[in-house]
């Protein structure tokens, strides 16, 4: 009983420490990539939708579970929203006038990413709970940006 115990225990530590690995590097690394994706090869203006910079949560997502069952329940979230703000931005990057205008919402959108990336690194304290922390982060800077957007 007590060597299962002690086993659950070390998963559950090994997969917050994975979570938080995880989450932290993304977030060390997002942003700039995706800014430099968004014009084509042949030198034409289109429209990129957000690039995480996780992949998609897997396993379970349990609000009240281990930390990265948590973590996942933000992820997820996020991606939603992301999916809401890149369906605007879509239509608002086809409707723009000009390659100007495109270029200054594509502008708009990786310093944008840049920036929940570095506030989302900014939450962090230490420890397991920072993976939580930092998705919590993204997911209040994507809806709020979400809102910005329809309004």
């Amino acid at each position: 009983m007590r060597t299962s115990f002690n086993r659950s225990v070390t998963t559950l530590a090994g997969a917050a420490v994975a979570t938080t690995a995880i989450v932290g590097t993304a977030l060390a690394t997002a942003g700039g990539a995706s800014a430099q994706n968004q014009v084509s090869t042949a030198g034409t203006l289109e429209y990129k939708p957000i690039q995480e910079p996780f992949t998609t949560p897997v396993g379970a997502c349990d609000p009240e579970g281990n930390t990265l069952e948590m973590t996942n329940c933000f992820l997820k979230k996020v991606v939603s929203t992301d999916k809401k703000i890149n369906a605007l931005q879509k239509e608002r990057f086809s409707e723009a006038g000009s390659d100007q205008q495109r270029r200054a919402y594509l502008k708009n959108d990786a310093q944008w990413l840049k920036k929940r990336a570095a506030e989302a690194r900014e939450v962090r304290q230490g420890g397991s709970i920072d993976s939580i922390r930092s998705a919590q982060k993204m997911l209040q800077l994507s809806k709020k940006r979400l809102n910005k957007l329809q309004h």
